[in-house]
């Protein structure tokens, strides 16, 4: 029972320190790709339909549309253009004859619209990053869990400090202000991320790249390497794809798991 708990907790907390790694890139490609601004200005349009019975471009070609509407930058705005004081003064300036009237409840879904568009745009994003990170690098899930269930030594390595520095990270990444925005911001957010994929690859090195290891033993034939088998691709492709969907569910998900298995484990690890 101890080994099997000291297994989940050393597992937990490897899953944890992968899964701030996707989110940490998932951040970086937030900050430099602009995934909310498209979906603003899509509902934006949408209420001046509702509101004119005209197209959007319609609008904007219309001579008596003020010209500061035809420049909108729209990356620059967020959710506080959506209110219903300004918005009715925005369309009264679109059409003289625009009927805003019940804004207030129309805004409401326009502003949901909003907010659920970015979140799955978001979990998509962290999705495709945990998938690709884990492909790419060949990580596999099962691989690990097997080297630390029967590895004992390693169990123990991972089941305390390893947990102990997982779950103080995921505890400071929590409370932190938001990355300052900006490319300055991006830098260090790409640099943190180097960092700690490095420092990743070399604790966890018994579960990533195994199908990409060289295998020196050589055939009777013709002195050839030999070449991997068709059932290690598949095995560490679904590992690997496994362990990609495991890694998108989140941060938060593998912190309470380590933190819920860390109050179990005893303080120090039976060698």
């Amino acid at each position: 029972m101890l080994s099997l708990i000291e297994t989940l907790t050393g597992f937990a907390a490897i899953m944890l320190m992968l899964s701030l790694l996707v989110k940490t890139l998932t951040s970086v490609m937030k900050n430099c790709l602009d995934y909310y601004s498209d979906n603003l200005k899509h509902e934006v349009q949408r209420l001046a339909l509702e509101t004119t019975g005209k197209s959007w471009e319609a609008l904007i070609q219309n001579p008596a549309a003020p010209d500061w509407v035809k420049n909108i930058h729209w990356e620059r705005l967020g959710e506080e253009l959506l209110t219903s004081a300004y918005m009715s003064w925005f369309l009264k300036q679109l059409d003289q004859n625009a009927r805003v009237f019940d804004i207030e409840s129309r805004l409401k879904i326009h502003v949901a619209n909003v907010k659920y568009a970015f979140q799955m745009r978001m979990k998509n994003l962290a999705l495709a990053v945990g998938l690709g990170l884990c492909m790419l690098c060949n990580i596999n899930a099962l691989t690990i869990w097997k080297s630390l269930y029967t590895d004992q030594q390693l169990r123990a390595t991972f089941s305390g400090p390893y947990a102990d520095h997982a779950t103080k990270l995921a505890e400071s990444q929590a409370t932190a202000t938001a990355a300052k925005p900006g490319q300055q911001g991006t830098d260090g957010e790409l640099k943190s991320f180097q960092t700690g994929m490095r420092s990743f690859l070399t604790d966890v090195s018994f579960g990533v790249g195994r199908i990409w290891q060289a295998r020196p033993a050589q055939d009777n034939s013709g002195g050839q390497t030999q070449r991997t088998p068709p059932q290690i691709f598949v095995y560490e492709f679904f590992g690997s794809l496994l362990t990609g969907i495991l890694v998108s569910i989140g941060a938060p998900y593998w912190h309470d798991i380590l933190q819920a298995l860390s109050s179990l484990r005893p303080d120090e690890a039976k060698a």
